[in-house]
Order: C-alpha cells, then sequence, then structure tokens
C-alpha cells in the first residue's frame, strides 16, 4: 500500500488485494519453518525484489520468503516518483522500478537462487540493449533477498 493524504491507500490486483489469502500463505510458510520459499509474480510492469514477512510492514514479523516480480516486455510501468513512494511506505520492498522494459532471468542451484532484471529504456527501438538493472540472491536456507554480486 501506498500512504495518502485520505490514509493508506491499497492496489487491489495484489498482495493488498488479497490480505487473508497473503497471510494464509506466508503463515503456512512459517509454520512448516520452510526457509527459502520463492514467490514469483508479475502484470504489474514493475521490476520487484522483496522480503515477505506474515504481518507485511511489521518489522517485529519475522522474514519468511522473499518475492520477485518481473517487468513487462513493452508495457509502460508507473512513474518514478510513485515508485519511489511506493518504496518509501514498504521498507521490505529491496528494488522497485517500473521505468524499464524486459524479463528476468533466473538462475536456480542448490545452493542458491539468483535473479537478473535485464531491461532497457527503450525496448521499440531495433538498437535497444539490455542491460542489467540488478541482480537478487536468496541463498538455500534463508528467507528473504539480497544484493547479488
Amino acid at each position: 500500500g501506498v500512504q495518502t493524504p485520505l490514509g493508506r491507500s491499497a492496489f487491489t490486483d495484489g498482495w493488498d488485494g488479497y490480505p487473508q489469502a497473503r497471510a494464509r500463505l506466508l503463515q503456512t510458510v512459517a509454520n512448516a519453518r520452510l526457509s527459502d520459499v520463492v514467490l514469483l509474480g508479475g502484470d504489474v510492469h514493475t521490476n520487484v525484489a522483496a522480503q515477505l514477512r506474515v504481518q507485511p510492514g511489521d518489522e517485529r514479523s519475522p522474514v519468511v520468503a522473499s518475492e520477485l516480480v518481473t517487468t513487462s516486455v513493452s508495457t509502460r510501468g508507473l512513474s518514478p516518483k510513485v515508485m519511489a513512494q511506493i518504496q518509501r511506505d514498504n521498507p521490505d520492498i529491496r528494488h522497485a522500478r517500473s521505468d524499464e522494459r524486459g524479463y528476468t532471468l533466473i538462475d536456480i542451484r542448490p545452493e542458491r537462487l539468483e535473479a537478473q532484471f535485464l531491461t532497457t529504456p527503450h525496448p521499440a527501438r531495433p538498437d535497444a540493449r539490455l542491460t542489467l538493472q540488478g541482480r537478487w540472491t536468496v541463498q538455500q536456507g534463508v528467507a528473504g533477498v539480497v544484493p547479488g554480486s
């Protein structure tokens, strides 16, 4: 969600629109003591790497899983100003950018998962080249994303 002058606003096409289902899913992960669960998402035209807690935004609630969301190939996303506000209001979001288009390359190995956000600011141009917007890792046995090397 995002803090507005009228209170907290929920984006109902994502986690915020399904708080009970989100809590049940993440509580199930916590109860099962699973430690390196990764949820993958898309369809919001944004690259995201985030920590997931049973109680979102509550630092007393432990991180129980990781979330990776890939951007769109060509559809525009939110403005950098809106993305900055979303990230500021949601400290568990470690990376959030919707100013570039592309895809996410995920490499899964027994010891870790690595996600590379490969993007371009100009997807319709024939000379467009992809660059590495960000790299995030989930280590075996550890909940949460960390910057990749």
